[in-house]
């Protein structure tokens, strides 16, 4: 089982296709957790109007932000693997699978896809490693190295959670995570699909600039 975690926070315009796209996967042995973080527009009316077996939505009781929610969705995740999903985003509807049979075939503790990058203009950038198979410090070096530095578009063994728990800060949450999990995986396998789509939106707390972060 593939479990795909889902924070919410503000997103009424963007939550039912970022939903509906986890659940139309064709790669079906899969559950959705959603963690809403006390939105203060429709986004909780919008998540209670979708009814699905394999949708859980968590409310927290107090704003917590990104990090803090990631980790109680990931703490309440029983799929093998987990796949990070934003609000604002959404997924093609083979990229679980494949990347769930790379996984399997190469028992791989890690599998990233690429991302197609989303502008608030509608253009769209597509962005991959290609296909290929890191292991030693080439983990490490090859992400940092090239441009597709992000999370969100990987397949990550639950294991490896336990191992490097999320960090809650609101800010820049992944970073401090996803370097210790190249470390700590037995390898990390690359391919060509950008199913990940990253939507550029300019309201949210990850392009907002501000003194504090």
């Amino acid at each position: 089982m593939v479990s795909i975690v889902i924070t919410a926070y503000n997103v009424e315009e963007w939550i039912r296709e970022c939903v509906e796209s986890a659940l139309g996967q064709t790669f079906k042995e899969t559950e959705v957790i959603v963690v809403e973080d006390c939105s203060t527009d429709s986004t909780r009316d919008i998540l209670s109007d979708i009814n699905d077996r394999r949708l859980r939505t968590l409310y927290n009781d107090t704003n917590i932000g990104a990090g803090a929610s990631r980790k109680r969705g990931i703490e309440a995740a029983h799929g093998e693997y987990i796949l990070l999903l934003d609000g604002d985003d959404c997924l093609e509807k083979n990229f679980i699978e494949e990347l769930y049979n790379e996984a399997v075939r190469n028992d791989a503790e890690i599998v990233s896809g690429g991302i197609t990058i989303v502008h608030a203009d509608g253009l769209h950038e597509t962005s991959s490693y290609g296909n290929c198979i890191a292991e030693g410090e080439d983990k490490i070096l090859k992400f940092w190295g090239e441009k597709v530095v992000f999370m969100n578009n990987k397949l990550i063994r639950r294991s490896l959670h336990r191992k490097v728990p999320y960090c809650t800060r609101r800010f820049i949450e992944d970073t401090p995570v996803i370097i210790p999990m190249l470390y700590h995986a037995n390898k990390v396998v690359y391919t060509r699909n950008c199913g990940y789509h990253y939507r550029m939106n300019d309201g949210s707390l990850t392009h907002r600039a501000t003194p504090f972060k």
